[in-house]
């Protein structure tokens, strides 16, 4: 009798020490209680630029600011990207602006939450090369504004552009005021387009001349170009730069 309670309390010292080495390896599987070494999780945050309020409706002007059709202020995050559409040696090349004015690219754009496309132009090119320039060009307004950009279109008159003019292309001239009622007649219906008329113009005589053009040349001035494009009923916002490249001008 004493040896077969002997036999089964061995048997119940076994069992208890099998049950505790089990119990040990799975508090240090779970890192319980000291048992084991847990290792410190790193959370990594990314950064990103600030979300960009979409717009409703056409923006406009209000005072200093750029307001939704709401009242809502808007601001426009963006980049200048550009292209053969006003470097006419790439044009004519038969390099085309949609090879990287895509789709990939302004979706890009838009991850990183910009939401203005700024696409500098060539009234030369244009004239030139009218259909085929305006294909391209819808095509590329088009994949922007679905990826959520505004398209600000800048006009870069100057030699890189085509200019006949040469080193005289520094002010609006009269073959531009044609350039801006065809552009502004063919995009008035889209919202997501806004007008830049000359991209830094240099220093006109007087802010008369920088207004009105100079009597007895072809220089025009920016009312004139502001007037085009709102007689042809586009009411988008325009654009207009100072003089002087875009540092201003201190005659009067």
């Amino acid at each position: 009798m004493r040896r077969i309670l002997a036999i089964a309390i061995a048997f119940l010292l076994v069992a208890i020490i099998v049950l505790g080495v089990v119990l040990v390896q799975i508090l240090q599987k779970a890192g319980v209680g000291g048992f084991g070494t847990s290792t410190p999780t790193t959370t990594i945050t990314a950064i990103v630029p600030t979300t960009t309020t979409v717009a409703t409706g056409m923006p406009r002007v209000q005072g200093a600011q750029i307001v939704d059709a709401k009242g809502h202020t808007f601001v426009l995050r963006g980049a200048q990207i550009e292209s053969p559409f006003n470097v006419i040696n790439r044009w004519q090349s038969s390099e085309r602006p949609t090879t990287t004015l895509n789709s990939a690219t302004f979706n890009a754009m838009h991850d990183w939450h910009m939401n203005a496309l700024r696409l500098p132009l060539s009234n030369w090119i244009y004239a030139k090369y009218t259909s085929d320039y305006m294909s391209q060009l819808d095509q590329v307004i088009q994949q922007a504004n679905a990826a959520g950009l505004y398209v600000v279109l800048d006009l870069h008159d100057d030699n890189k552009a085509g200019s006949p003019y040469g080193t005289n292309a520094t002010f609006p001239k009269v073959e531009d005021l044609d350039f801006w009622k065809a552009i502004a007649t063919h995009y008035k219906d889209n919202p997501m387009v806004m007008f830049d008329v000359y991209n830094e113009p240099k220093t006109p005589p007087s802010w008369n001349a920088w207004l009105h053009g100079v009597s007895g040349t072809k220089e025009i001035g920016f009312q004139n170009l502001i007037d085009g494009i709102r007689s042809v009923g586009a009411k988008q916002i325009i654009v207009v730069e100072p003089g002087s490249a875009g540092g201003g001008t201190n005659t009067a």
